[in-house]
Formats: structure tokens, C-alpha cells, sequence
């Protein structure tokens, strides 16, 4: 049985994360800093991704795409 070594965010380059997601063919990505409730939200362009918005906390990110939602980034952790 082989077991995984779970790494936190900040263990794992973000450069080396985007390069697999972008092999992967995923095309958005939230980034949700624990510490702040902050959400960041990225789409793909080429062969990076793109900051396309913040939500600090006691905001509400509304999402039209890729999918509609709406999301408090103090729920996440709730």
C-alpha cells in the first residue's frame, strides 16, 4: 500500500502546482488563505494562470463562471 505524504501549500513551489493544473487541463482555481479568508481566484491563460479577483473576509465572491456561486470566505472554514 503506498501512502501519501500530505504537504501543506507553502511546502509545494506555486510555480511547480500551476505547472501540473495546467497539464491537467484545469481551467480556474481558488486559492483560500486560511490565515486571512482570503479567497483568490485564477484562470488559466496560456500557460500560467491570472489573478482574476480578492475576496477579504466579511466579503462575498460572486462567481458567474465557471460555474455560478456564491461564496463567504468565512463559511469555508466554518
Amino acid at each position: 500500500m503506498r501512502r501519501w505524504a500530505r504537504q501543506s501549500r507553502k511546502d509545494v513551489p506555486r510555480h511547480e502546482v500551476e505547472v501540473t493544473m495546467t497539464a491537467a487541463g484545469i481551467e480556474w482555481y481558488l486559492l483560500v488563505e486560511q490565515e486571512t479568508l482570503t479567497v483568490h481566484v485564477y484562470q488559466r491563460q496560456d500557460a500560467h494562470y491570472v489573478e482574476r479577483s480578492v475576496t477579504e473576509a466579511g466579503e462575498a465572491l460572486e462567481l458567474t463562471e465557471p460555474v455560478r456561486a456564491t461564496i463567504r470566505p468565512a463559511d469555508l472554514l466554518a
